[in-house]
């Protein structure tokens, strides 16, 4: 039987529990990552989820709706709430058909070859992260979930994860 949820009562408590569910986020993504399992809408939906169902359950694991609008950041203006989910499927199609034309390893040995895999890979996971963070699907957690889906990509192809740092 699952405790119920009680509302943390301090912003430090607050960040205490968010600070935990990143470290099981971190876990999560991880053993992603080393799987050979699909990477789907769900798999980010789920590391946002292990982030926050402790500390703000009413916003894990979901994206921002309508009425969720977030104003303009520094260099980038996400898409309305509304939109958001759409935006996230286009993503999540392009990821797809561009994990599929990358070999998990290189297959050649020669030197021109590693360096072009190794160039793609790293491109991709940049790639992932400018687009989960440009449209900033959740309403807290974005670069988080950002920065652990860019290691899903390098782990899944067999690199080592970035350390990422909690900012709170």
């Amino acid at each position: 039987m699952a405790r119920p949820f009680r509302r943390p009562r301090s912003k430090n408590e607050l960040e205490d529990l968010e600070a935990a569910g990143f470290w099981k986020a971190i876990a999560l993504a991880n053993k992603i990552g080393d799987s050979g399992a699909k990477i789907t809408i769900d798999t980010i939906l789920d590391i946002h989820r292990e982030i926050f169902q402790s500390a703000i359950p009413e916003i894990a694991g979901r994206f921002r709706k309508p009425g969720e609008d977030i104003i303009k950041l520094k260099c980038v203006e996400p898409p309305a709430g509304r939109l958001v989910q759409d935006r996230m499927y286009q993503f999540w199609r392009e990821l797809d058909t561009r994990l599929a034309t990358i070999p998990l390893r290189s297959k050649s040995r020669g030197k021109n070859n590693q360096k072009k895999w190794f160039t793609q890979v790293i491109e991709l996971a940049a790639w992932v992260q400018h687009q989960l963070t440009s449209i900033h699907p959740f309403s807290n957690g974005n670069g988080r979930v950002a920065r652990l889906m860019t290691n899903v990509i390098l782990r899944r192809f067999g690199l080592p994860g970035s350390r990422v740092r909690y900012e709170g």
